[in-house]
């Protein structure tokens, strides 16, 4: 049972360290939150985006993106904080500071991770 569990434990570390490395892509355009219920609907124009990635808790939910249109559920249970990949599977760019991007009923957060920074649906 012992090695079973370590083995979990490592190979989530693995797969979670990818996702910390991979690469990134600018765009300008904008990305917009608008919480309807405990939903939150988010919306990516001008940029290249088909995947939203919700982290919830320590892990993270990739949702298929329709033109641009994603839905963050249950945010009360699974928090806010997201990040959009494009279709060769390369991170939007976010920095604390000078994104090229707009954001609306969205911040930027990175202080909860060491491995970069995400969008958070803002309260």
């Amino acid at each position: 049972m012992h090695k079973v569990l370590s083995l979990s434990l490592a190979t989530a570390l693995v797969a979670f360290t990818g996702y910390a490395s991979a690469e990134t892509f600018s765009a300008a355009g904008a990305v917009t939150a608008v919480k309807t219920g405990d939903d939150v609907t988010v919306t990516v124009t001008g940029m290249p985006a088909v995947t939203l990635v919700h982290f919830q808790g320590q892990g993270i939910k990739p949702i298929a993106m329709k033109d641009g249109v994603g839905v963050l559920a249950k945010v009360s249970e699974n928090g806010g904080r997201f990040q959009v990949r494009d279709a060769a599977g390369k991170w939007l760019l976010i920095t604390p500071s000078g994104n090229t991007f707009k954001m609306v009923g969205v911040a930027q957060e990175c202080h909860k991770s060491k491995a970069g920074c995400a969008l958070e649906v803002k309260s």
